[in-house]
């Protein structure tokens, strides 16, 4: 809206939509000028993500790519966004379409075809793949999940280098919010009811993660904020 004191708006009602169809997934742009949603069918738990103009409704042609389409950040422009999806039978050996998940890339305004992939595993089928950005949007964040166990690594958003590793080994799960220069990272490493550690992005590896909270003796960490 043009200012904060303008009457809200319905930007989606999916009660409106044939009864068949679901919605599956809401991510608007940070300036909120567009917004990213999937629509499923008939329980098909496949969303496929429309992209719309907030302030007119209007659909823009862009697709993307797989199925079972999720979009996770916008980049602070608008530029584009990263989602993830599964392979489309046909991409990856026979009866292995529901693997492979990976994260990708999407420029608006292009072609589906044009995507790039950003994140995946080559090796195990089973992992499951996201992206995201910092609050601040300086730093982009990677995850690779498998069952209860993660990895984490990051990188200066637009870089196109190396990503640098959080927290390898898929052994246990970890979490990771960047404040400013500050990298608190909550896990249930060497803790069943979970604890955050503290370091700094410039000094990511282990051995330099300091106890910001530690376990408690009986409940267990829900989150931070």
């Amino acid at each position: 809206k043009e200012n904060e004191s303008a009457e809200g708006m319905v930007v989606l009602n999916p009660n409106e939509w044939d009864d068949t169809e679901t919605l599956g997934g809401f991510s608007p742009s940070r300036d909120g000028k567009y917004v990213a949603y999937g629509v499923a069918h008939g329980g098909d738990e496949n969303p496929v993500v429309q992209i719309m103009v907030t302030a007119t409704g209007e659909l823009l042609p862009d697709t993307l790519r797989g199925w079972k389409q999720s979009v996770g950040a916008w980049m602070p422009g608008n530029e584009g966004f990263y989602y993830t999806c599964n392979p489309l039978e046909g991409e990856v050996p026979e009866g292995e379409h529901e693997y492979w998940h990976a994260a990708w890339y999407h420029k608006l305004g292009t072609e589906a075809s044009e995507d790039v992939m950003v994140f995946n595993d080559e090796e195990v089928k089973e992992t499951w793949h996201g992206v995201w950005l910092s609050e601040s949007t300086e730093y982009t964040v990677y995850y690779r999940g498998l069952f209860n166990a993660n990895e984490l690594y990051f990188q200066k958003t637009g870089d196109e280098g190396d990503l640098i590793p959080i927290a390898t080994g898929m052994d246990n799960q970890y979490g990771v919010d960047i404040l400013g220069d500050k990298m608190l990272i909550t896990t249930n490493e060497d803790a069943p009811r979970k604890m955050v550690y503290v370091t700094t992005v410039d000094r990511p590896e282990r051995e330099n993660w300091k106890v910001f909270l530690p376990e408690h003796e009986t409940d267990k960490l829900s989150h931070i904020s």
